[in-house]
């Protein structure tokens, strides 16, 4: 994300409390598991995956995944993917998909190293984030032991 787009969100209380409600009650419903990382009782890492939302590209998708600058490299990261991608798979998904922006190599190598490859696919960043470009990424999984 650009800079300046950054620089000017702002947390809003009532943002904040809508959001916490809405995430709350997709949690209770189970229609977005959502996995977290903690270091010493501190959250420090998340991620959120399920149904793809696109039906034209189907299978599971991991809509987030994050974890604090001070608790990357220690393989938190790795351990909620894995265990996104155990669940999406133990739910019948045989193939795992995810957007990333373009210009977030980071993210990309971690992507990349655990398996997902781009598919092709690409588009804009919906309204109303700044114009920025996202890659899709995809992930095939083996049929499960027997």
């Amino acid at each position: 994300m650009p800079d300046d787009y950054l620089d000017a969100l702002r947390v809003e209380p009532d943002a904040m409390a809508g959001m916490k409600k809405g995430l709350a009650n997709a949690l209770a419903e189970g229609r977005t598991p959502l996995l977290v990382g903690e270091i010493d009782g501190r959250i420090v890492g998340f991620v959120n995956f399920g149904r793809c939302r696109d039906e034209q590209i189907g299978g599971g998708e991991v809509f987030a995944i994050y974890v604090l600058p001070e608790a990357q490299a220690g393989g938190l990261g790795h351990a909620l993917m894995t265990d996104a991608v155990k669940r999406l798979r133990t739910d019948g998904h045989e193939e795992i998909g995810l957007w990333v922006t373009a210009d977030n190599a980071q993210a990309r190598r971690f992507y990349e190293r655990f398996g997902f490859i781009p598919s092709g696919r690409v588009q804009p960043l919906p309204a109303p984030f700044p114009p920025v470009e996202e890659l899709h990424y995809r992930l095939s999984l083996p049929e499960p032991a027997v």
